[in-house]
């Protein structure tokens, strides 16, 4: 004699009960054995076998264990339903659980090996965030974040054990040691849903923002495409007025087109925000055109960049106060040797330099990122020498609470 329902996996009032496939399930991969499901709002996955996914696909309308199966006999499907039920892919229909969307979604590695976000008991200096996005642009740089910090374990990051401080690292270039004292964390990624729209992911990053970054935390941003700058301006600048500073490949105030933010319009999108209050576009390898209608607003070329000299052309540039720094790493030129169609290293830590002693730098982006080809390696290097850089003359930048 078989078991009563009362005494299975699955209890009578369940069994009594209607269920229903929760919303949100997707397929994300099958073969003739496996089936690995995907709850696209919380980003849970679930390998089950073919048997398993063929009883959760009885419920894709709602009816009772009864209506769906008959019988329950089998104790294959009693402990099929039992494994449904208890991971919340079988849910009651007339009360459906509201699932709360994750903003972030995890990392495999944290930048230099900082302590994850949450962890740290005080406040920090920088709080680093992914957001693998590259749909403003044609650069394939969606692995950005990914890159970056799986290269950026050469530099690890090391607490004194008596001072309990930061030791920092050690630029060869400079002689001196660098961020030494700078507390960081790392927050992981954003959650990049591709076909959602831009709108919706460029909130997502204000929101996320606004709870990882605090009273006096520098935020580094890995991208991904250099249109993220835009929801990272706007958000800088809800408390402070702000100017953008660019180091780019080409000129971002090409004329708007729809809604979308890109690479080509960013300097012109980001200058129209409120409380921005000039741009600064310097290494475009075309010709810039001047905008008198736009007073503060400035772009100089790569050629004209070495005509007049770094200080020169910084002080072409008359606006005060805060910055947010974004690095294309498109505008570098890592050939060896050096063709000169980019920015040196030298060239880039010279202007991190001169803008860090002038403002004070209150974000730093790291965009742009194409990892493949021959010298992709190279531009990773570098993209994690700019990042610990540019937080150093961040950190040296008379920075004070907002």
């Amino acid at each position: 004699m078989h078991p009563s329902v009362e005494h299975t996996d699955v209890s009578a009032s369940l069994v009594e009960r209607r269920w229903m496939v929760t919303p949100d399930l997707m397929l994300e991969s099958h073969d003739d054995r496996h089936v690995v499901i995907i709850h696209t709002a919380t980003g849970t996955r679930l390998k089950v076998s073919t048997g398993v996914y063929n009883l959760l696909a009885r419920f894709e309308k709602p009816q009772t264990v009864k209506e769906a199966l008959g019988t329950l006999e089998d104790p294959r499907l009693r402990s099929g339903l039992h494994v449904l039920m208890e991971r919340g892919l079988l849910v009651d229909p007339d009360h459906v659980p509201t699932v709360v969307k994750p903003t972030r979604k995890p990392s495999p590695y944290r930048f230099c090996s900082v302590p994850a976000y949450g962890t740290a008991s005080v406040d920090v200096e920088f709080t680093v965030i992914g957001v693998p996005y590259d749909l403003g642009g044609q650069v394939p740089c969606r692995e950005g974040p990914l890159r970056l910090r799986e290269k950026s374990l050469d530099y690890t990051y090391l607490v004194d054990f008596d001072s309990r401080h930061p030791r920092g690292w050690f630029d060869a270039d400079s002689g001196d040691r660098i961020l030494e004292g700078a507390r960081m964390v790392d927050a992981a990624d954003l959650l990049v849903e591709y076909g959602e729209t831009q709108t919706e992911l460029f909130r997502r990053l204000r929101t996320v923002l606004g709870e990882i970054v605090g009273t006096r935390s520098v935020p580094l941003i890995l991208g991904g495409d250099r249109s993220i700058a835009f929801p990272v301006v706007q958000y800088l600048a809800q408390r402070r007025s702000l100017s953008l500073v660019q180091l780019v490949p080409e000129s971002t105030r090409h004329a708007s087109r729809g809604d979308m933010v890109t690479t080509q319009d960013v300097g012109i999108r980001t200058g129209a925000l409120q409380n921005v209050v000039g741009t600064l576009s310097m290494g475009s390898r075309e010709h810039v055109d001047v905008f008198p209608s736009q007073p503060g607003h400035v772009e100089i070329s790569l050629d004209d960049l070495r005509a007049v000299g770094l200080n020169a052309a910084l002080q072409s540039w008359t606006k005060e106060g805060d910055v947010f720094l974004s690095v294309d790493m498109s505008v570098l030129d890592v050939s060896i040797p050096s063709r000169g169609k980019g920015l040196s290293m030298q060239e880039v830590r010279q202007i991190l330099l001169l803008i860090g002693r002038r403002h004070r730098i209150v974000g730093v982006g790291i965009f742009g990122l194409d990892s493949s080809g021959r010298e992709g390696e190279l531009r990773v290097i570098c993209g994690c020498h700019i990042a610990l850089l540019a937080m150093d003359a961040a950190m040296h930048s008379g920075r004070a609470s907002p």
